[in-house]
């Protein structure tokens, strides 16, 4: 008889019985050849027959049956047939295709040398990355009970993903899709993408240099020696130190910038901070202050410094459209450089043309020396064939670096008409502005030589003049 998948038959003989049992699905089968007096004596044809008519066929140990009849094994159950078990097939995964450990490591520079601010404290991902894929279950190895019959493998376990924010499925369902850039967010196997960054403490030696591709919130300070860059916002909510922040965004600074003339900060939105000290800033937009202190600016737009103390004192402050503050210089009359009325970006274009002319000019006169020299040699003596080859390099570099003077002598000069047509910048003192300021409006330059109280100073008739 049959049982839960398995068997039990007996079958009597001349003084003895077969006892036939399957356990485990078939898989293992049990002889037990029960004797009801000394004389017994079975032959490996009676089992076999025995063995075959309950259609027992694969695993069977014939060499075990043999040592049973020769050694008149009774009365015990023996295990005499052995299925093949099936092979359950490999459990799916998840194939993940970023970082899923957050330890911190100092990167390693081609030259061998450990760069400790360096930490890939972010791994940033761009839009429709692929961020995991599913590998499927595998098909397992089928099994063989005792009986001859194919035990089919179980197919492994499959896997799901666990979605998070601004992440989407394939259609295929097969991988992990970024819907905007930013950094992973992976928690409890949960796959994200987060727009901001969030930094609990400083910018320090603890998270090294930070870049992002969306909007940084730093909950301490960017201590001196520093990179943070953001395609997004900068928000910091301590104090920007020595260091290097560049914002294709916003920039807010709750704590000030106290640059100790190692800081270089470029934002292309506007920047808000409290105050900026001894910083070098470059602001496409307006920036917004409480006061300035020695720093070097140049803003796109207005500048406005309008907080309780509303100073600018030392430094150059150039900025396109107009300045609003409350007091310009100091009493020690300290040098105080303002220009507006022009665009920083124009003007600044405009430098690096110059220094590109000056290089020019430079090679241009070394290259000019070797070809007059390699001229007078020949006029002499026939050239070698080397100095024959370095003079035509000489003549093609000439012609090339004098298009190409040319070329910057053009732009040159579409700038400077462009900085000239400028002339709409304005300056609004509500209190004094001291001796020790210079004043420049497009090409128009004016030095104050006494403290003026609530004056507005701007171009009319193509002259600097001052307003009560």
């Amino acid at each position: 008889m049959s049982s839960k998948g398995n068997i039990s038959v007996v079958e009597k003989y001349n003084g003895f019985e077969l006892v036939l049992s399957t356990i485990d699905n078939m898989m293992q089968a049990y002889l037990t050849i029960k004797s009801y007096n000394a004389n017994t004596c079975v032959t490996i044809d009676e089992i076999l027959n025995f063995l075959e008519k309950n259609k027992i066929t694969y695993g069977v140990n014939e060499p075990l049956l043999n040592v049973i009849v020769a050694n008149k094994m009774y009365n015990s159950p023996i295990n005499i047939a052995q299925g093949l078990k099936p092979v359950k097939g490999e459990d799916g995964f998840i194939k993940y295709f970023f970082n899923t450990n957050k330890q911190l490591k100092a990167l390693t520079c081609e030259n061998g040398k450990v760069d400790f601010k360096e930490l890939g404290y972010v791994e940033n991902i761009e839009k429709n990355a692929i961020l995991a894929e599913k590998v499927p279950p595998k098909k397992g190895t089928n099994g063989i009970n005792v009986l001859g019959e194919v035990v089919e493998a179980p197919l492994g376990k499959d896997v799901a993903f666990k979605l998070g924010k601004n992440v989407k499925l394939s259609e295929d369902g097969i991988h992990v899709i970024s819907m905007c850039a930013g950094r992973i967010d992976f928690k409890d196997g949960r796959i994200g993408i987060n727009t901001v960054l969030t930094i609990p403490g400083n910018i320090d030696a603890s998270t090294g240099n930070i870049r992002f591709n969306g909007d940084i919130v730093i909950n301490g300070d960017i201590k001196t020696g520093f990179i943070v860059e953001a395609d997004g916002n900068i928000e910091v909510n301590g104090v920007i130190e020595g260091a290097i922040i560049k914002a294709k965004g916003n920039l807010i600074v709750k704590g000030g910038i106290q640059g100790n003339d190692k800081a270089n900060i470029y934002s292309e939105g506007n920047i808000i901070c409290k105050y900026i000290e001894n910083a070098k800033i470059i602001c496409e937009g307006d920036i917004t202050t409480d006061f300035i202190i020695h720093g070097i600016i140049i803003c796109g737009n207005d500048l406005n410094v309008i907080g309780k103390k509303g100073l600018i004192v030392g430094g150059q402050v150039r900025v396109k459209n107009q300045i609003i503050a409350n007091t310009i210089g100091s009493p020690m009359e300290t040098a105080t450089y303002i220009e507006v009325g022009i665009n920083p970006k124009l003007k600044l274009k405009r430098d690096s043309y110059n220094e590109e002319k000056l290089i020019i000019e430079k090679n241009l006169k070394n290259i000019l020396y070797t070809i007059n020299s390699l001229k007078d040699m020949m006029k002499k003596a026939a050239l070698s064939q080397e100095k024959k080859q370095l003079l035509t390099k000489s003549i093609d570099a000439y012609k090339e670096l004098t298009q190409k003077l040319e070329l910057i002598n053009k732009e040159i000069k579409l700038l400077e008409e462009e900085i000239i047509n400028l002339k709409c910048g304005k300056i609004i003192v509500k209190n004094e502005i001291y001796p020790g300021c210079k004043i420049v409006i497009g090409r128009n330059t004016k030095y104050i030589n006494e403290r003026t109280s609530t004056v507005q100073i701007c171009i009319e008739e193509g002259q600097i003049v001052t307003r009560s």
